[in-house]
């Protein structure tokens, strides 16, 4: 059986717990395989790890996601 891994792009925008402020990721790439769930949401989590890593901010806060927007990646 072969598993089909899928080049998507996401973009989300998350409200930050104790910040009072909103983060917006934009076109973010990543392999999305079916079997981890659906696009929107695996998008959406490798979006708010994506902030976790790179805005120190944003570290150990919550993250409340207002809106997610996946689509295939533009072949390059």
């Amino acid at each position: 059986m072969t598993v089909q891994i899928f080049q998507q792009t996401v973009s989300a925008s998350f409200d930050v717990a104790g910040l009072g402020m909103t983060v917006t990721v934009e076109n973010l790439p990543f392999d999305w395989d079916y079997r981890h769930g659906p696009k929107d949401e695996v998008g959406a989590g490798e979006a708010a790890k994506w902030l976790f890593d790179n805005a120190p901010e944003c570290r150990a806060k919550e993250l409340t996601l207002k809106w997610v927007s996946v689509s295939p990646a533009e072949e390059a």
